[in-house]
């Protein structure tokens, strides 16, 4: 290709890329350190609102409690992380020395447990968020929603994970076959 087109537009698809927004009217599937909490993001977003007939008030109080959840929540992810970097260190320690105990590993684990436990309780507290502010007719449609929109979510979860799959096997075929080196050249031809 062109050397001058290159360098034109390699900045063009950067800066596209940086100001991509998702389409209006859906919540993006993307993944982030707080897509756990992708059910509470859904409902107080505005297409959900309008479509559940959610009140102004309403929004506002499943705003602050769901705001209080994910405070929390990113400052889990944000220990997980701290203690996931630890234990590759220690991990690293343990594969190449012999003798090193690894006590301190197990003890990362089960704090990274714990965590992950904390996450599965604030998930409820979601729910438990949106059960109490909405009403029962508001609940069934924000219900009947959030089917639709785990549906399109897990499908195109599958989509993306054929893609890669299929983009990982036809890099494998693309690559050839380990072979070993052509013997030297035999003296005296």
């Amino acid at each position: 290709m062109n050397r001058k087109l290159v360098v034109f537009l390699l900045p063009c698809i950067l800066v596209c890329s940086l100001f991509a927004q998702p389409p209006k009217g859906r919540f993006p599937a993307h993944r982030s350190p707080h897509f756990a909490n992708w059910v509470g993001k859904c409902v107080v977003s505005e297409q959900f609102i309008r479509d559940a007939e959610i009140s102004a008030e309403q929004a506002q109080t499943l705003r602050d409690a769901l705001d209080k959840i994910s405070t929390r929540q990113q400052a889990i992810e944000t220990n997980i992380t701290e203690l996931a970097q630890r234990q590759g260190k220690l991990g690293e320690n343990i594969l190449n020395q012999k003798g090193v105990d690894p006590a301190p590993l197990y003890e990362i684990a089960e704090q990274i447990a714990e965590l992950r436990g904390e996450q599965a309780k604030l998930a409820i507290q979601t729910l438990v968020a949106i059960r109490e502010t909405l009403t029962d007719e508001q609940r069934q449609k924000v219900s009947s929603l959030l089917r639709e929109e785990g549906k399109r979510r897990q499908q195109e979860w599958q989509s993306l994970r054929k893609n890669r799959e299929e983009r990982d096997s036809q890099r494998a075929r693309r690559r050839p076959p380990f072979a070993p080196p052509p013997p030297p050249p035999k003296e005296g031809n």
